[in-house]
């Protein structure tokens, strides 16, 4: 039997779906949708979906009594998230059997802060049926993966990195695929990525997958921290994690937590030798770690049905020196965080989000935090505090006030009395932030620490607007750390702006332990202890174009900066540098001058360097760097097989045959990035009108509009942009089909009308074969002839673009036009519409179920004003763009309460605003 290869978005979890709904975690077993496996080949015999890779023999899935399968076999409620290896729980299943988990083996290898984690995992079915494993990884968000290889039925498939195209999951070529498991219910630990692939597993048969990922760990807080993900569902007899560590120089601190289920703060240390654990060090400045739990240990750690970890912590001796360099094929890495005692002062300023989305849990949360870092501010420090809302407002009116116990009792009192209220005005607290900052910076000692819980929506509220606009107002480069506090915060428009501004941007997760994490993050750049640190290689000894970035605002202490190159020649025999920087008024010259042979060969270091151009691409300013640092970064990725932001992974069977292509996302980060906050990609046109892609559920979710010939309904009104669309409907007589006629965008300035004979921009009207280029100031307007579409671009992200559809032959209807969004997420929280109440919603899939002949499943909306449920149907319906077909959870609104109903959003004419 061939297998079934699905390779879904995520990180690598084992999880087998014979039947069931998989909760599971990280790499556990769990199960796909009740039915999806059932029914003869193509049948829907067994009530699954004709066509969807429903079995053999319509064995198992369906209701009692449903008469199930070829005579009558099945019947029985599949069983719930069976585990790794765990027996099914559903009643007359068969002999189909989840695989049982044979073996999970986990080597890690840590060479001079270069981490390189193998996965290794066999499962077999015991079974006499097939049976579907899902093999679901957690890996670190800052790893990447760099080879992945599955072995089933006597046959290999390999991983290989390809560019990843502008479509986020283009297939090459599918094969038939197995129902891939709901993903919906899985906790993914804080700052990770899920990586997940599904194979069908013949009677009998095992199946091995191997997975390798790599990371460049960071020191933060005095030491560097490696973390293994477990997601265990069930025990797993053969489980072993290996941890080996090399470094440069002695290991002054070791420590390793053992399996949690926690994905909070924990001070429990297995550094002693146990039954379970090993911790050994052969030498000074290696160790050897293994933790090789039993099922007891397993089964208590993963009671709470939350992914276990290993945690090892460790750091090497220091002192006042230039750090170490390591060398290899004529390129070197070089790590430099010394021992200095004395801390330099600090002027702080904290701007502070109290806008209205801020109250009550998170604004006690942040009164909290700020009340812990005003007590630790030192002697030497000046600080003053900027809330923003609709206004910003400094507490203190042209002053940094010196840290003393009354300033300090002052200023929480200050904090205490904030409260939430009104709109989020990110650009005037930026640009007034700056503009105080700026009497100061001179002295270079200056920071910004800039937190904030949603995005703009008054004054200016383009990103790119506002991101330009601090730049140019940065005389000074003063750094700004920049904290994204909860999930609706635009994570990448603050990460942005710290890249952009010599800073680091932080995720802080709404959750019970918020103020931690905050004061946490404080802690690491509470002491400066050099500014102005500048790296020079002197005697041309390398390669300055090569060199990555070599000129830092602030080292603080607990951390460490790294840069890496090329050597200018091959034959270089000395390597002289000189890191120096600023301590407090004291100059601070490090040398080093060593021989080439003398340096630490490394087989890693070329690796490293490969992980650098990432960091510099996301902060790039200029379109023309920014593209040619994303050649540099595709290079390297293809050349050391990476799985980056740029990359996709393609499996292939060992005699080439290509099966699918899907790139790896991080469930929230990336899916943000690709489809704006929220998640949120929508396009309509006929029936089925609207086709929303979220961030929220793995298929799309889909609905018809019903209305009537010459209907307007309009989809998107933004209040704060100023932005309505509206489409026109109607309908074919014999074909009995809806279809959009007409779309009128509306913004300041503009008025696009398009129908299906011509496109008028104000007063320019065009035909469909023509190009169009208007640049406004809030808008760009495009057009492409060749595939009959026009555009319009926001300046701070989103877009509509407008396609013609015109049949391919006169058998097939009329003419009709398709509406693409895409990053709606840019748009305000108060943007309405038939498509816009869904915007910046939370969707949530509950208990997906077999009723009949259909799969069904409760569907949750999170709004602010509450949860709105209704029923979603799983179908295959055609994409609206794209003509293919696919899978959709077909809604409709306004039925049992779920969202508002089509009629809601009906207007007078096309040009209703």
């Amino acid at each position: 039997m061939s297998p079934v290869i699905l390779l879904a978005l995520g990180a690598l979890v084992v999880s087998t779906s014979a039947f069931g709904v998989n909760n599971g975690n990280g790499i556990n077993v769990g199960g796909g949708l009740p039915g999806m496996n059932n029914g003869g080949v193509g049948n829907a015999l067994g009530g699954g979906l004709p066509g969807m890779n429903n079995g053999i023999n319509g064995v198992g899935g369906g209701l009692p009594g449903m008469n199930n399968g070829i005579n009558g076999v099945g019947g029985g409620l599949p069983g719930m998230n069976n585990g790794i290896g765990g027996p099914g729980n559903g009643m007359n299943n068969g002999n189909r059997n989840p695989p049982r988990v044979r073996s999970l083996h986990v080597t890690s290898q840590i060479k001079y802060r270069f981490a390189s984690t193998h996965i290794s995992s066999q499962l077999a079915n015991d079974g006499d049926l097939p049976s579907e494993a899902v093999f679901d990884v957690i890996i670190p968000s800052e790893a990447f993966i760099s080879n992945f290889s599955l072995e089933v039925d006597g046959k290999t498939y390999t991983g290989v990195v390809r560019e990843k195209t502008s479509s986020s999951s283009v297939r090459i070529k599918t094969r038939r695929r197995g129902q891939s498991v709901d993903s919906q219910h899985k906790i993914r630990p804080r700052n990770t990525n899920r990586f997940t692939i599904g194979v069908d597993i013949a009677p009998r048969s095992v199946a091995t997958f191997h997975l390798t990922y790599q990371e460049v760990l960071q020191r933060r807080l005095g030491t560097y921290k490696q973390v293994t993900y477990l997601n265990l569902a069930e025990p797993v007899p053969d489980l072993r994690v290996d941890v080996a560590i090399q470094e440069s120089r002695d290991l002054t601190y070791l420590k390793v937590l053992p399996i949690k289920n926690r994905n909070l703060v924990t001070d429990v240390d297995i550094t002693e030798i146990s039954a379970e654990s090993m911790v050994t060090m052969p030498t000074k400045n290696t160790a050897y770690i293994r933790y090789q739990p039993s099922t007891a240990t397993q089964q208590n750690a993963s009671a709470g049905g939350l992914p276990t970890s290993v945690v090892v912590e460790y750091d090497v001796s220091r002192g006042k020196d230039a750090g170490d360099v390591l060398v290899v094929n004529g390129y070197f890495v070089h790590f430099f965080g010394p021992k200095i005692d004395n801390a330099v002062s600090k002027d702080i300023l904290f701007i502070l989000d109290t806008s209205s989305s801020m109250a009550i849990r998170k604004m006690l949360q942040l009164k909290l935090a700020m009340t812990a870092i005003l007590k630790d501010l030192r002697a030497g420090d000046r600080f003053n505090i900027l809330e923003f809302n609709t206004e910003a407002d400094l507490w203190q009116d042209n002053q940094l006030l010196s840290v003393s116990d009354e300033n300090v009792k002052i200023a929480v009192d200050y904090v205490s009395n904030l409260y939430s209220n009104g709109a989020t005005n990110i650009y005037e607290a930026l640009i007034n932030g700056l503009e105080f900052m700026n009497q100061y910076a001179s002295e270079n000692r200056s920071l910004l620490i800039f937190l904030t819980d949603g995005q703009a929506s008054t004054g200016v509220t383009g990103n790119e607007a506002i991101l330009s606009n601090v730049r140019s107002r940065n005389i000074y480069e003063i750094p700004i750390y920049s904290l994204a506090f909860g999930d609706d915060a635009d994570w990448s428009f603050v990460k942005t702006v710290a890249i952009q501004n010599n800073g680091v941007g932080r995720r802080i997760y709404e959750e019970a332990d918020a103020a931690l994490q905050i004061t946490d993050f404080y802690k690491e750049i509470a002491t400066p202890i050099l500014s102005g640190v500048e790296f020079t290689y002197l005697e041309d000894a390398a390669n300055e174009t090569t060199v990555t970035k070599s000129s830092f605002k602030n080292l603080f202490n607990g951390s460490e900066v790294v840069v890496a190159g090329k050597l200018a020649k091959d034959d270089v025999g000395v390597l002289s540098l000189v890191v120096s920087g600023n301590n407090d008024g004291e100059i601070v010259d490090l040398k080093l001058k060593a021989g080439v042979d003398e340096l630490i060969p490394a087989d890693e270091t070329e690796r490293q360097i490969a992980f650098t151009p990432f960091e510099e691409y996301e902060g790039a300013m200029d379109p023309g760097q920014k593209a040619s640092l994303k050649r540099k970064a595709v290079e390297m990725s293809l050349k050391y097989n990476l799985v980056t932001p740029l990359t996709s992974m393609v499996l292939i069977q060992f005699d080439g045959d290509v099966f699918e292509e899907r790139p790896l996302q991080e469930e929230s980060d990336a899916t943000e990035d690709s489809y704006g906050r929220g998640g949120w990609s929508s396009r309509g046109g006929r029936d089925p009108h609207f086709m929303l892609k979220t961030a929220w559920l793995d298929d799309q979710l889909c609905f018809d509009v019903t209305g009537k010939p010459h209907d307007v309904f309009q989809i998107i009104k933004d209040p704060l942009l100023g932005l309505t669309i509206n489409i026109q409907v109607n309908r074919d007589h014999s074909p009995g089909r809806t279809y959009i006629v007409k779309v009128a965008v509306m913004l300041d300035g503009l008025a696009l009308t398009a129908t299906r004979g011509d496109i008028r921009v104000n007063k320019w009207r065009y035909e469909w074969t023509d190009d169009i280029m208007h640049k406004m100031p809030q808008a760009n307007i495009t057009s492409q002839h060749n595939v009959r579409s026009v555009r319009v671009g926001l300046k701070g992200g989103f877009t509509a673009t407008i396609f013609k559809h015109v049949p391919r032959n006169s058998g097939a209807g009329e003419e009709f036009l398709n509406i693409e969004l895409d990053k709606e997420g840019k748009l305000s929280r108060n943007t309405t519409g038939l498509l816009g109440q869904f915007i910046h919603k939370r969707l949530k899939m509950k208990r997906p179920r077999r009723v009949g002949d259909k799969i069904v499943s409760k569907l949750e909306l999170h709004t602010r004003k509450g949860v709105a449920r209704g029923l979603a149907e799983l179908q295959m319906r055609r994409d609206p763009v794209f003509e293919t077909m696919s899978r959709c959870w077909e809604v409709h609104p306004g039925k049992e309460g779920f969202a508002l109903s089509q009629k809601h959003f009906l207007v007078k004419s096309i040009k209703s605003k």
